[in-house]
């Protein structure tokens, strides 16, 4: 049987190691929330900001209705609560300003940059915004170009004009678009009116598909009219091609 006294250093021993201190708190919610670049580079800049200027209310104060609050990753929460935020009544408040957590805060953050699994996240981030922007890029200049074409269309006839042609564009995706022409606007202001649509390309073509055999309605037709194409009074053309 162990002595009382050694039964009694044994617990202390024990109660020492299971303390966790704000520190260590901090330290492994850094390391929870690694795997998640974005999170980490937002909690650092916002201690950083409260670091560099307690005094600035708007930097104490965070709504827990912030879409970005709602998204936290695993372990965000821990590391603020850590640092001395508390929560109240739908708000993070930092009503005990402590310089030495949140440099901790700010160092564990810091250190948690160098691991792979931020690393990582941080290249699948970069590489997701690298593919955006470029996508952002080629939409913008589609929709000029798409801008451009419509601005060679002849305006639309009315609905009661006489000799007017109607014509149904079967786009790619299966959808349906009609649109009115004078009989003697051409393939190519037709073209122009296909080539605006979104879903095309300036190389967009068509096919007559009014009558059997289709007819595909090439650079060579362009100065041909709508009545001249057989596609009055009525008629329909199918996209055939969307190369870039």
């Amino acid at each position: 049987m162990p002595s009382t006294d050694s039964a009694r250093s044994l617990a202390a021993a024990i109660q020492r190691a299971s303390v966790t201190t704000p520190t260590d708190r901090i330290q492994r919610a850094a390391k929870r929330i690694a795997p998640n670049a974005e999170a980490i580079d937002t909690l650092l800049a916002s201690l950083q900001k409260v670091a560099a200027s307690p005094h600035v209310e708007k930097y104490r104060k965070v709504s827990l209705a912030n879409p970005v609050m709602r998204e936290l990753a695993p372990g965000a929460m821990e590391l603020l609560h850590a640092t001395g935020w508390e929560s109240h009544f739908g708000y993070l408040l930092l009503n005990c300003f402590d310089k030495a957590l949140l440099e901790t805060g700010v160092s564990a953050l810091r250190a948690v940059r160098s691991q792979p699994a931020y690393i990582r996240d941080k290249e699948r981030t970069q590489r997701e915004a690298a593919a955006a922007h470029s996508t952002a890029k080629e939409e913008a200049s589609a929709a000029r170009l798409r801008s451009e074409f419509a601005r060679r269309v002849p305006e639309e006839p009315a609905e009661d004009s006489a000799g007017v042609a109607k014509v149904c564009i079967h786009m790619a995706d299966g959808s349906t678009v009609w649109r009115r022409f004078e009989t003697w606007d051409t393939l190519n202001d037709l073209l122009n009116f296909v080539r605006s649509l979104p879903g095309t390309s300036p190389n967009t073509l068509v096919e007559n598909i009014t009558m059997k055999p289709a007819q595909v309605l090439s650079e060579k037709h362009l100065r041909q009219t709508i009545q001249g194409l057989d596609l009055w009074p009525a008629g329909h053309v199918r996209i055939v091609s969307c190369a870039a």
